[in-house]
């Protein structure tokens, strides 16, 4: 028996505990009945859902959606020095901590034939893995790129970056406006 199914097992168990009552009419024995048929199909439902994000994330190989993932899988390739035929801005994965590896869905930028990165403050565990070791994997339209992530600090550089960066979405907020910035430039 898996540990999840032993941990199920002894819900339902708990749960009938709870419920049973002795002495029921055969009205309160319906009700009692309906009652742990709903439990019951509440947590065949909730173990289903958590096996197929389960599965997908494994087929996926990297983040699924907003959920970080490990390590990215897809068709090794080499970054020209210009990044050309990436779009001007794409949404991607990145994958730090080569060791124990941790994807995220970022975007992408291109400024001046240079990919840019934006963490938006040094709360995101990526960005601080990228600080620690600067060794990440790209996944752009299932190519795989190593690159490394430098962290930009030039004030026009962030600048340029900023300007771009704002014009790809109504939401997207000015770096320069940031009292710290968290902007990592991708270098083959």
């Amino acid at each position: 028996m898996e540990n999840w199914e032993r941990d199920l097992s002894v819900l339902a168990w708990i749960v009938a505990r709870l419920a049973w009552r002795p002495g029921l009419t055969d009205q309160g024995r319906l009700r009692q009945k309906v009652f742990m048929t709903t439990i019951a199909r509440k947590q065949i439902f909730t173990v289903a859902c958590f096996l197929a994000l389960g599965l997908l994330g494994g087929c996926a190989g990297g983040p699924l959606g907003p959920f970080p993932g490990g390590r990215l899988q897809g068709v090794p390739a080499v970054p020209s020095v210009d990044w050309e035929g990436v779009g001007e801005y794409e949404i991607c994965e990145i994958e730090t901590k080569p060791q124990d590896p941790y994807s995220v869905t970022v975007a992408c930028t291109l400024v001046d034939g240079q990919m840019y990165v934006n963490a938006g403050g040094r709360e995101s565990p990526w960005a601080a893995n990228i600080i620690a070791d600067p060794n990440v994997r790209v996944r752009i339209d299932g190519k795989i790129y190593d690159v490394r992530g430098i962290r930009v600090e030039d004030k026009a550089e962030i600048a340029r970056f900023g300007k771009v960066w704002t014009s790809q979405g109504f939401f997207l907020r000015d770096p320069t406006q940031f009292p710290e910035v968290w902007v990592f430039r991708l270098v083959p």
